[in-house]
């Protein structure tokens, strides 16, 4: 088996904003379909359902049904009540509700500091260490279950595109997050043409 290594920075695309879909069509079947004629180059825009008018019998689709995690969380700072922002990096501990995280404005948060985040303060964080000039190590304080937590904190939670359709996204935490979604491998397989198209593309 082959597999090809990528670093993310060279399947970077820009976007238009109005271009960008934070949410899913009502009918999912009437997503977009672009089509490739691999013959000729030619495109073809349809509609997802046309898909079926693309395969032979015996033919591989291949589903993908990985999730945008959405990182970025924004909250107040305990006795002040300052608006922070928080982008998760990496859980570290499970059990103990750990994540590697970067902040800002991060000069006004401190070892000790408690986070709150969403209405009532549905969540809290402690900051327990610093890792970098940025980066902190946050202990969420929650007394549910697992699957509770996160769904909370996905609830929470924003993607980079939807807080850069607000224009909530703080342009030095995009800047600072580079590296480090730069650094992240990409492992892509090649895929058998039936996999992608039909037989005659």
């Amino acid at each position: 088996m082959i597999i090809f290594y990528y670093e993310t920075i060279a399947i970077q695309v820009q976007l238009p904003q109005e271009l960008i879909a934070l949410y899913p069509s009502e009918n999912r079947d009437e997503s977009r379909l672009l089509v490739v004629n691999r013959k000729n180059g030619e495109l073809q825009h349809k509609i997802f359902k046309d898909i079926t008018e693309y395969f032979n019998p015996n033919d591989v689709l291949v589903f993908n049904n990985t999730k945008v995690f959405p990182a970025r969380l924004y909250g107040n700072k305990e006795k002040t009540g300052a608006e922070i922002e928080v982008f998760l990096l990496r859980e570290l501990n499970r059990e103990q509700r750990l994540w590697d995280v970067l902040v800002d404005p991060a000069r006004k948060i401190r070892i000790g500091n408690k986070l709150y985040f969403g209405e009532d303060d549905l969540l809290v964080a402690e900051v327990i260490d610093n890792t970098t000039s940025r980066g902190r190590t946050l202990r969420f304080l929650f007394d549910g279950t697992y699957d509770e937590f996160k769904k909370t904190l996905y609830s929470l939670g924003e993607t980079l595109c939807q807080s850069s359709s607000t224009g909530r996204l703080n342009q030095r935490t995009a800047r600072d997050t580079r590296p480090f979604l730069q650094s992240m491998k990409v492992q892509l397989r090649p895929l058998q043409p039936a996999c992608i198209s039909a037989g005659s593309y």
